[in-house]
């Protein structure tokens, strides 16, 4: 038998996580290692995975080293670093397995060719598991676009966190990035679709997924400022990964994200760091737009500054046409 590593990330959950520990317990297939990684939790956590580890060695329970960066990012990446799973499995610690979860994605993608393999989630409204709610209709187009890179990176389909289920091989290739703080999984899938996308789907249902306030998106809509900001980061770090890449998949990826970074940059409602001007703006140069650099560093200055100059914000948005 193979050794799935699922690795959970967690933060303050001691109230929720246990209901997501019963459900590792409960799966039918065993062999498994179950790595949860706290963020620096305040609660009882720890006491409650200690808890777990005696019922089963199966659960480990390490914390994020001090000297990196708080995230649920640092800390998957953390528990990638500790774990030896032949099959890697994120997972997230508000959530439910079903109990088939482990052996029915063990047994789709063994023996094969592939990849990694997508499967399905069903939300429920929080607290009641059975309090069933829809099958993320907006997420799985697959009837409509196939698997691909473009087609995840432009967001024509996509899947969530514990959909997704890799080989441990093509998993240490890609790093969650460390700096963002919402959209992980995006940049993620992004990378990973770019170095393969030789996915195998399966339209089964595997995940019970909790719908609660207290999430990192639904948090960033009440407040719309840090949303715009956040939104742009994910694209600003999108278009830095994947040049990283070089691969033949990003050909169009990469010029899409930098467009809608540089979309995001000339919104003078968010304070968009002066750093991160300049890399674009090298872009430009190195791209041959000196037209477009110039226009573009004049209206962010005088704009940010001044509070004026809209008049290079349109001459900036019309050298872009040509």
């Amino acid at each position: 038998m193979n050794l799935v590593s699922i690795i959970i990330p967690t933060f303050n959950r001691a109230h929720l996580i246990t209901e997501t520990l019963d459900s590792v317990l409960a799966q039918t297939y065993t062999k498994w290692e179950c790595v949860v990684v706290d963020d620096g939790s305040t609660d009882n956590t720890k006491s409650v995975l200690q808890n777990y580890i005696k019922k089963d060695s199966r659960i480990k329970f390490i914390e994020r080293p001090i000297n990196r960066l708080k995230g649920a990012n640092v800390c998957r990446n953390y528990g990638l670093e500790h774990s030896k799973g032949d099959y890697i499995q994120w997972f997230d610690s508000d959530d439910i397995m079903l109990s088939e979860f482990l052996e029915s994605k063990v047994k789709l993608l063994q023996n094969t060719n592939y990849d990694y393999l997508i499967t399905l989630t069903q939300d429920f409204k929080h607290p009641n598991i059975n309090d069933s709610l829809e099958i993320n209709s907006k997420y799985y187009t697959f009837d409509k676009f196939k698997i691909t890179h473009y087609n995840y990176c432009t967001q024509k389909l996509n899947w969530l966190t514990p959909d997704l289920f890799v080989k441990r091989q093509l998993s240490k290739q890609i790093k969650y990035n460390e700096n963002l703080h919402s959209g992980q999984e995006f940049n993620f899938n992004c990378k990973l679709t770019a170095i393969s996308e030789n996915a195998l789907l399966k339209q089964v249902v595997l995940t019970k997924r909790r719908m609660h306030d207290d999430s990192v998106k639904g948090n960033l809509i009440k407040k719309p400022q840090q949303y715009i900001y956040e939104r742009g980061l994910i694209y600003y770090y999108n278009w830095l990964d994947l040049k990283k890449l070089k691969s033949l998949t990003t050909v169009d990826t990469i010029p899409y994200f930098f467009n809608q970074t540089v979309n995001n940059s000339i919104n003078m409602e968010v304070d968009y760091p002066i750093k991160r001007i300049l890399i674009i703006s090298f872009e430009f140069l190195r791209l041959g737009q000196i037209k477009s650099m110039v226009l573009y560093l004049t209206y962010q200055f005088t704009g940010r500054i001044f509070n004026k100059g809209y008049i290079f914000r349109k001459l900036f948005l019309k050298s872009l046409q040509k």
